[in-house]
């Protein structure tokens, strides 16, 4: 529960000038500290630096509560931190606290500021106002009515600025940042209006391309880090540099004339490009999205060409063929080994879910996965007797509910023509043809083909199949922004695997119980015996040990409790009384 702070508190706790009481209020009123991992989101040097802001008002003339510290919106799957927030039914305040000025300087500020007044914006309500309070200047930063970055050292009408927001209800409105995730491919509207920010981390990697003087670069990431991300920016800025640049999808791209008009960018799936002659084309600058999936003659044909700027994005775990992951594997290690090659790797996640991560992970690893267990009140399970049946579900929820279905990618053997792993439904989608994209809610479809072990989950399909079976899962459950259907068709032990994993929490929690519980029994146990034989004061015979043991049995067996470790327990007590 979000404990609101008064500033006439934080202006006593200061004061006080003890570390001990600071811990402890911060302890209560940082809304974003994470108790699992005893992780702080607000500092005491951000208290400190708040108190000093605050020095600034007059205290009398606002409404001095409602105010949040060090709230971490990650629903949605974007992760955001704001040091300061108060909100009321026409206005939303957020004040940034920092003691130094950042190593990017103003550039930093403004981009924080933008992001953050994009990110309020999803709430809907008609007044957000952005500020950065820079505490070594005494110094107030915002954004004014045009989105211009504007600073001031007169702190004159500050209360006018908290008196926005003193009237209505300040409780905490969520922000869900899940609109605020786009896939160019699936949303090139938006990312052409520039709906999106990037994050710092990804602000370096782009500056550190840009700035680069060699011709060779390598993003590395896992789902959900940005690479797409970051390498559209990078071809808008090379574009605003003067640059001719081609983008090369390593993919299905069916709709790319229409996506590269939206986006203003030349984007080409790489079936579609003459990779013997891709020497001969006018581009300055060549980025190559999932390159992973390039085959060994493309990589040759790509890396003979010395004068243009080739930038790769890749992620080894999204390979889906074996031929795949062994070309990979060589191409990131010939990039790492080079002088010719910057590689730049975005760690963590910016597309994260935590709860959607645990389950995709304990789905695919099982007891090998060292992940919290959730609720996973964003996943459902769905079980269907046949194909028939799985057809009439996945039908009604891509064409009612606007889900995308996905499926292991069908497979036409070249000497035979034979159809390998035909789809169970003509309205859902291949693996490969999702690749680089998200949706916010996705159908993925398990057939009677899977099984499970201690160490995950398993492909059984016998017949020749390229393709790498849980590659593809795995590939197919990343896509998903919001809501995952899990649909199992004729496979009741994978049915009864998954719902495992679903009511995890529920069980946990039971075992919690029950420890507690019969911790408590064994205490009560224990007590009435050495209570009983004490006031007996009698010395004790074998028989009447014998008999002892017998009652603590029995005790034991009617709780469901272990009576050796009551036994041990008894006699560590009576031993030292």
């Amino acid at each position: 529960m979000i404990k609101y702070v008064d500033l006439e508190d934080v202006s006593t706790i200061i004061k006080q000038q003890n570390s001990d009481l600071l811990e402890s209020y911060l302890r209560i009123h940082d809304a974003g500290f994470n108790a699992r991992k005893n992780i702080a989101s607000f500092s005491s040097s951000e208290l400190s630096d708040f108190y000093k802001f605050i020095n600034q008002i007059e205290l009398s003339q606002i409404d001095t509560t409602g105010f949040i510290l060090g709230y971490i919106s990650d629903m949605g799957g974007l992760r955001e931190q704001f040091d300061v927030l108060r909100f009321s039914e026409k206005c939303i305040l957020n004040i940034e606290l920092k003691s130094n000025m950042p190593k990017k300087g103003i550039e930093a500020i403004e981009r924080q500021l933008c992001r953050h007044k994009l990110y309020l914006g999803v709430l809907n309500i008609e007044n957000v106002q952005v500020y950065t309070y820079l505490a070594s200047e005494n110094r107030l930063y915002w954004l004014n009515e045009k989105n211009e970055l504007v600073s001031t050292d007169d702190f004159s009408n500050l209360e006018k600025l908290f008196q926005l927001t003193d009237f209505g209800n300040h409780e905490l409105k969520t922000i869900d940042l899940s609109s605020m995730m786009v896939s160019p491919y699936a949303e090139p509207t938006k990312f052409f209006k520039h709906k999106y920010f990037l994050t710092e981390t990804q602000y370096k990697a782009r500056d550190d391309i840009i700035s680069y003087s060699g011709k060779n670069v390598l993003i590395k990431g896992g789902p959900g880090s940005g690479k797409t991300l970051v390498l559209m920016d990078l071809a808008k800025k090379y574009q605003s540099m003067g640059k001719r640049v081609l983008l090369i999808f390593c993919g299905i791209l069916d709709e790319y004339e229409k996506i590269s008009q939206e986006i203003g960018i030349h984007i080409v799936p790489i079936r579609e490009v003459d990779i013997n002659k891709i020497m001969d084309r006018d581009e300055d600058v060549i980025l190559v999205d999932e390159s992973q999936r390039l085959y060994q003659n493309q990589v040759d044909s790509l890396m003979k060409v010395v004068e243009k700027i080739k930038i790769f994005s890749f992620d080894i775990q999204q390979t889906l063929h074996s031929e795949e992951k062994r070309i990979s594997a060589d191409f990131f290690e010939m990039a790492k080994q080079s002088k010719q090659f910057l590689v730049t790797e975005l760690k963590g996640r910016v597309r994260y879910d935590p709860e959607l991560s645990s389950f995709i992970q304990k789905l695919i690893g099982n007891k090998s996965a060292k992940v919290t267990p959730y609720q996973y009140n964003k996943v459902e399970l769905k079980y269907c007797e046949n194909k028939d049946s799985a057809n009439e579900y996945v039908k009604d929820r891509t064409i009612n509910h606007r889900f995308i279905a996905i499926e292991p990618t069908e497979y036409t053997t070249k000497s035979s023509y034979v159809l390998k792993r035909k789809k169970i439904s003509p309205y859902s989608q291949n693996v490969h043809n999702v690749v680089g994209r998200e949706y916010d809610n996705v159908v993925v479809i398990f057939d009677d083909n899977y099984a499970y072990n201690d160490s995950g989950l398993i492909g059984t399909y016998g017949d020749y199949y390229p393709y790498l079976q849980i590659r593809e899962i795995f590939e197919a459950l990343t896509r998903v922004k919001r809501k995952l259907n899990i649909l199992v068709v004729g496979n009741i032990d994978l049915y009864c695997y998954i719902q495992k994993i679903l009511t995890w929490k529920d069980r946990v929690n039971y075992q919690q119980h029950m420890r507690e519980t019969g911790h408590n029994k064994e205490l009560e146990i224990i007590n009435r015996i050495i209570k009983n034989e004490k006031s007996k004061n009698v010395s004790k015979t074998n028989d009447d040990l014998l008999e002892i043991i017998e009652k603590i049995q029995k005790m034991s067996n009617e709780h469901g409790l272990d009576a050796r470790a009551i036994l041990s327990k008894v006699e560590a007590m009576m031993n030292n009384n």
